[in-house]
């Protein structure tokens, strides 16, 4: 009989948001190596390697160095959002700011 392990919320977050970051920097590199982005930012290989393969979390700063070399934000590499959220998200603000205005 074998045991049962369940991990905290929070571990099992953390291993969400890393694979999320190794994701979204895969997919966002564009044909670029770990090598060649990692001398581009100024982080070292071994770090963007680990981000790669979600094997580590990068601390604030490094998030906000990554995302901005990816011309994303930091939110956008640290999520699972699909494809054309962004469409999505000012289709909604708009209607918001529609339905705030006076019937003529």
């Amino acid at each position: 009989m074998g045991f049962c392990v369940i991990k905290p919320r929070k571990v099992v977050f953390m291993q969400e948001i890393q694979r999320n970051i190794a994701r979204n920097l895969r997919s966002a590199m564009e044909g670029r190596s770990a090598e060649e982005f990692a001398e581009e930012l100024g982080i070292s290989k071994t770090a963007m390697l680990q981000y790669l393969r979600g094997a580590a979390n990068p601390t604030v700063d490094t998030l906000a160095v990554l995302a901005a070399g990816l011309g994303i934000t930091p939110v956008e590499l640290i999520s699972n959002l699909p494809p054309g959220w962004e469409q999505a998200e000012t289709i909604l603000m708009a209607s918001k700011e529609t339905a705030a205005l006076p019937l003529a």
